[in-house]
């Protein structure tokens, strides 16, 4: 028999695949706790996102607003086929800035609701978030019939 066939494997390939593995996935652990160098939505802690509810940038929170919540929400958040979110009526929870952040996390995907934590910063929800306490009881015209419970 030939020296060959009893020589140990090569260990080239197991290094190559450690490092391939290591890079991988400290680039998913790394992603999955910043976006664009912004803190993800398990770190905006509640002192940063009262701060932000407080001073919002009203500005950037309408931007995002039309381009990601009126098509369902209405313009001036006044419902279509999402609840109007101007009213004292919430069909999930009390309209809470915690609870208005953690629906817009998490999503209500059995009614056609999407997560938005893997799309939008934690600032950026925290803003939309601001934007919809400050247009609470604004009676738009047009608005959508109450839904849910009424919470003030």
């Amino acid at each position: 028999m030939s020296k060959e066939l009893h020589a140990a494997p090569p260990r080239w390939p197991w290094v190559l695949f450690g490092l391939f593995f290591l890079l991988f996935g400290g680039s998913l652990l790394y992603s999955a706790h910043y976006r664009d160098g912004q803190p993800s939505a398990a770190q905006l802690n509640p002192s940063e996102l009262d701060k932000i509810i407080k001073s919002p940038d009203l500005q950037l929170a309408n931007v995002l607003y039309q381009s990601r919540c009126a098509v369902c929400h209405g313009e001036l958040l006044q419902g279509r086929s999402g609840p109007n979110l101007t009213d004292a009526y919430w069909i999930y929870g009390k309209g809470t800035a915690t609870e208005i952040i953690h629906i817009l996390r998490v999503g209500v995907i059995t009614k056609g609701m999407p997560a938005w934590e893997n799309v939008l910063q934690e600032t950026e929800m925290a803003q939309l978030t601001a934007l919809i306490l400050t247009k609470q009881d604004s009676n738009p015209p047009g608005a959508k019939a109450p839904q849910g419970v009424k919470t003030r």
